[in-house]
């Protein structure tokens, strides 16, 4: 997918030294679905940049939906995501 976040829009920043240590664990921790769930309900920014656990120099961006400059979030593309038949599946 690939979205438009204007320059207005606020994006707040965690980077893995602002994580806690279990932050890439798996299952997830609660600890960081505790910090998804404070930055929707503290709406103090449209958008949290968090480093991807999978992909380590990546990052995602989570959208709060309440957040007024949300809407000015726009998606420019979307495109199916397919795997290299390389890839083992794991069970």
């Amino acid at each position: 997918m690939e979205i438009d976040i204007p320059d207005v829009v606020e994006i707040l920043e965690l980077r893995t030294e602002d994580l806690p240590d279990s932050w890439d664990a798996k299952p997830p921790s609660l600890e960081t679905q505790f910090i998804g769930d404070d930055f929707v309900r503290d709406n103090e920014a449209a958008v949290l940049k968090v480093p991807s656990s999978i992909v380590p120099p990546e990052y995602n961006y989570l959208i709060n939906p309440n957040h007024p400059q949300a809407k000015k979030i726009k998606v420019i593309s979307t495109k199916k995501l397919t795997f290299d038949s390389r890839f083992k599946q794991v069970e």
